[in-house]
């Protein structure tokens, strides 16, 4: 995972420099510097000064600390160790203030990052005047020390302090339909370029953990599909994460529909799908598909074949074809418009499909396709045909609609579904979450890794 953006990074980097972490209570301030000076422990001598907590209940709180974080010993800072950073109680020094403790510890450091946590404390019962006077001295400090320093503040309003220093970042905690995601907005890094301003990112494991823009991944060598295993009773969607968020795997027999949310492109949701169908295949089952719109016959299959096999694909997947009949083994073609027919011919298509086997299949319709060529009334009927005859053959069926589709077929489909998942873009990113059964906020990436097309819900918290 990614700990910090590319910008923050190059900020550090050049020194020289005061950076402000702002946000209310709870929104990963602390856990933000601490995994700045984590990051950059190789290069600079870290020290954070906590004015809250005692270093035993921030180790306590974070334990993947103890292995980078050395003893609070001024004896000991002139010859700090290049793999661990400091954290120390000015509770324990006897100087009058902790801006002194600040000045002590930059003037016996080399090459410091310090952190203090948090402004309000220190400067709580200071005088303004020396408060000034302080910052004054800081700011001759950084230059004269090539030193970074961060402030952690907990307000996100905007203050004088905003002005004084180099950098400025606010952390937010905000909610998309009642799940909540977690915001960083880079207000101001002098001297670099700001090429995203907000990013998403979370807190999982105590770590922070930001969310680059997504970007479609495809090996450059595919390789053949490792699945994960079915039950008796549930598919495997293909994604870890995921069957676990379906309680092992989609049930047989269900229909699961897939709310697709503005500005999310198919090659965002797309990897969902395929991974499934490649799951399915590997696992002996096999598939049918309505496209969408935008989707070719011939760009599904070159999707899939890479991960399954020409022949296993050829043998056990079927795309419907819109418009005219085509001569791929995998394609199939119905001329009739009457709901009935089209539904009897479609039948006849999987009976075949399925052979004497008795196999699963996973059914895959694209709602905006249908509308094209169905009326509402008969797409409603054509869905409650679906849902009674897969329940009986013990099939799963993924229902794709999106923002264009019937908000009447819509809720037709959220009632007969098993469960209801939407699919948004936020911050260049997309997100992933339950609406039935309702579930957190995940963020939704695409990895490559030895040939394999992988998709990680991460949960954000």
């Amino acid at each position: 995972m990614k700990r910090i953006p590319r910008e923050l990074t190059d900020f550090f980097s050049e020194g020289n420099n005061i950076f402000l972490i702002k946000g209310d209570p709870g929104t990963g301030k602390t856990i933000l510097s601490l995994e700045i000076l984590r990051q950059f422990r190789k290069e600079k001598r870290g020290t954070y000064i906590s004015t809250r907590v005692s270093p035993y209940r921030l180790l306590s709180q974070f334990p993947y600390l103890k292995d980078v974080v050395g003893q609070d010993k001024i004896g000991d800072y002139q010859e700090l160790s290049s793999e661990t950073f400091i954290v120390s109680d000015p509770r324990a020094r006897n100087l009058p203030t902790i801006f002194e403790h600040f000045f002590e510890l930059a003037m016996i450091i080399k090459n410091p990052l310090i952190v203090v946590d948090s402004w309000e404390v220190v400067t709580d019962r200071a005088d303004p005047d020396e408060v000034k006077k302080s910052l004054d001295l800081i700011e001759t400090l950084v230059s004269s020390k090539r030193a970074n320093v961060v402030f952690v503040s907990e307000t996100k309003e905007q203050t004088s302090l905003d002005y004084l220093v180099d950098g400025v970042v606010t952390l937010s905690s905000n909610e998309i339909e009642g799940r909540r995601i977690r915001e960083m907005e880079l207000k101001k890094l002098r001297g670099i370029s700001i090429k995203q301003h907000r990013y998403l990112f979370t807190l999982e494991g105590g770590r922070f953990s930001y969310f680059p823009p997504s970007e479609p991944r495809f090996p450059e060598k595919p390789k053949i599909w490792r699945s994960l295993p079915d039950s008796e009773t549930r598919l495997s969607s293909g994604i870890r994460e995921f069957d676990k968020i379906l309680g092992g795997g989609y049930l047989r027999g269900s229909m699961y529909l897939f709310e697709i949310g503005e500005n999310v492109p198919e090659a965002g949701y797309g990897p969902i799908i395929r991974t499934t169908v490649c799951n399915f295949l590997a696992n002996g089952n096999a598939c049918s598909i309505y496209p969408s719109v935008d989707e070719d016959v011939e760009d599904i299959a070159r999707g899939i074949i890479p991960f399954v096999g020409e022949d296993v694909f050829n043998n056990n997947v079927r795309i419907r074809e819109f418009g005219h009949p085509s001569e791929k083994p995998y394609a199939f073609f119905i001329k009739s418009e009457s709901v009935e027919v089209v539904f009897a011919e479609y039948l006849g298509v999987i009976t075949e499909l399925r052979g004497e086997s008795n196999r699963p299949i996973l059914h895959i319709y694209n709602i905006d396709m249908l509308e094209l060529v169905y009326d509402i009334e008969s797409l409603i009927k054509i869905s409650s045909l679906v849902a009674i005859a897969f329940r009986k053959l013990q099939d799963v069926a993924l229902i794709i609609v999106k923002p264009s589709t019937s908000a009447k077929f819509k809720d037709q489909i959220k009632e007969i579904s098993k469960a209801h998942f939407k699919i948004v873009e936020k911050d260049g990113r997309l997100i992933i979450y339950g609406m039935k059964p309702s579930t957190g906020a995940y963020n939704l990436d695409v990895t490559v890794s030895k040939g394999h097309q992988r998709v990680k819900l991460t949960p954000i918290v």
